[in-house]
């Protein structure tokens, strides 16, 4: 799609000059995942114990396999998901925030990355953040994911059982059903989730918004943008494949998150333009207690803004209004 381009090529100029720190920040998130992880599996190896359960005794089937439950096991994995937690979701947010600056034009520095561990007010919101959007994620999965997974489980515990009055041929068809029916839901859950892919950036552009705030200000903002997102993230399933080779990934990561920070920029100012027009019209989440919403200040208005201005004086690839040209021309 043309709009696809356009996103990936202000995403490549926006790299420019700082292809080496986007590589840097790879490295560092993905070192402190995989140390994470590393650590995880040295417990349960000086502890000696298996993360997972072969309780029907088939070790060449490992679907029926149960998670280990003993209290070393559980402890163990609490201890590495509270790491995960604690330092992953900042990390995670400071590469977003580091990408979100970069496509203004205004780049942090590979420093930015570790911006959300300067206050404890910052590093807060970052956790708080991150639990209210897992929190929500994991009851809306149950919500779509459940009566197909329990369909399937039925049709499962059918194919097992003798003297059923129905046939084996219409178990393992409602069992296929089931399964097709799982696939589809698990799609269009991974769409909805879209409805929360602003919140970093919100949060690191916006420093007075609470993370409370700004989960609702992505809802609000990708409302008519989820599917269009999912496509742009679909267009990447090739470069993704890629990076299984390891080299690729220094180029593919920071061209996909540099993609992904444009557009999240795209979809704020829309909903910007959006809401004041042309008579500066206020937000609908106002605050009572504000003026004005802390996102929509009047400096962002695109008529009296100025945008980043390259070398030769003229617009950058990366500010967005030829991109909005083209969504309205659709």
């Amino acid at each position: 799609m043309e709009f696809h381009r356009r996103i990936k090529k202000s995403a490549r100029a926006s790299l420019q000059g700082s292809w080496g720190q986007a590589v840097a920040i790879v490295f560092t998130v993905l070192g402190v995942y995989l140390l994470i992880s590393a650590l995880e599996q040295a417990l349960y190896l000086v502890l000696g114990l298996s993360g997972f359960l072969d309780v029907f005794n088939t070790p060449e089937f490992y679907l029926d396999d149960s998670l280990n439950t003993d209290l070393g096991a559980v402890l163990s994995t609490g201890f590495s998901s509270l790491l995960l937690f604690l330092l992953g979701a900042p990390l995670t947010a400071g590469s977003a925030g580091w990408y979100f600056s970069l496509s203004a034009g205004t780049p942090l520095g590979f420093e930015g990355l570790f911006r959300p561990f300067t206050s404890g007010r910052s590093y807060i919101r970052i956790l708080g953040a991150a639990l209210l959007v897992g929190v929500r994620s994991a009851l809306w999965g149950f919500a779509f994911l459940l009566p197909p997974g329990a369909l399937a489980a039925l049709f499962l515990w059918a194919s097992g059982t003798d003297n059923l009055p129905v046939s084996a041929m219409l178990i393992n068809i409602g069992f296929a059903i089931s399964q097709l029916l799982f696939a589809i839901a698990l799609f269009f859950f991974f769409v909805f989730l879209q409805r929360y892919s602003l919140v970093y950036y919100l949060l690191a552009d916006r420093p007075q918004v609470s993370a409370a705030r700004a989960v609702g200000m992505s809802v609000k903002m990708m409302k008519n943008h989820k599917w269009e997102s999912v496509s742009l993230r679909i267009s990447f399933v090739g470069w993704h494949l890629l990076s299984l080779l390891i080299l690729p990934m220094l180029y593919t990561a920071p061209f996909y998150h540099a993609s992904m920070a444009i557009y999240s920029r795209y979809v704020i100012e829309c909903f910007q333009r959006a809401q004041m027009g042309d008579s500066f019209v206020q937000p609908e989440f106002q605050d009572p207690q504000e003026n004005q919403d802390p996102l929509i200040q009047k400096e962002d208005f695109p008529g009296e803004r100025e945008e980043p201005v390259g070398d030769d004086g003229k617009t950058k690839e990366y500010a967005f209004s030829d991109l909005q040209q083209q969504m309205e021309q659709r």
